[in-house]
């Protein structure tokens, strides 16, 4: 009989595949059957879940099932609905496991089935400590017309615990990684600011 050790395991693991951009398809199939079936959870079409929170759709929508996650508290039901949820997509939508909708379902679905079967109950994804340093990268490069080598396309802003701030804005220049930093602005808002 799986343990909670065996089950919180196999959830971290399986989240992580999922949440990483680098995981193929063929990383999410293969395996993960016997897997589900060794740790005691029933493939049921989600029959089970949508018994348990009926008129939610939070086993065929993620937004749905992110409204719910929580109050979710059974980790047979919510691993037999991860079961489900892979062999639908998989073998009756004939679909792609890291599709945006797929993805997110399961991104939600794991890290809630890691908690419940935590020694201390809590989340492994929740930073604790003092934040050292945040970094916030944004960047404007998508599909359509390429920019102007003078157009700013990226900027990073950087504030560390000492309350030091640098600010720097990226032009395309030659583009694609060979940005052009076109401007910067330094200051400090003082140590002790850096709150989460």
């Amino acid at each position: 009989m799986a343990t909670n050790k065996d089950i919180h395991e196999f959830a971290v693991r399986w989240f992580e595949k999922y949440r990483s951009p680098s995981t193929s398809e063929h990383e999410v199939e293969e395996g993960f059957a016997d897997e589900c079936f060794a740790l005691g959870f029933e493939m049921d079409c989600g029959k089970a879940f949508e018994a348990a929170f009926p008129d939610t759709n939070a086993f065929n929508d993620y937004e749905a099932l992110d409204k719910i996650i929580e109050k979710v508290q059974d980790v047979n039901l919510l691993g037999s609905a991860i079961f489900s949820q892979w062999r639908y997509v998989t073998h009756w939508a004939e679909a792609d496991l890291l599709a945006p909708q797929y993805r997110k379902w399961f991104i939600i679905a794991f890290p809630r089935l890691a908690v419940l079967t935590a020694e201390n109950g809590i989340s492994p994804y929740i930073f604790r400590g003092s934040a050292q340093k945040i970094q916030i990268t944004s960047n404007n490069i998508g599909y359509g017309p390429c920019p102007m080598p003078d157009d700013e396309v990226e900027q990073r802003l950087t504030i560390t615990a000492d309350g030091c701030v640098w600010f720097s804005g990226y032009n395309f220049d030659k583009g694609f990684g060979k940005y052009e930093k076109e401007r910067t602005r330094n200051f400090s808002i003082g140590k002790g600011r850096l709150v989460y």
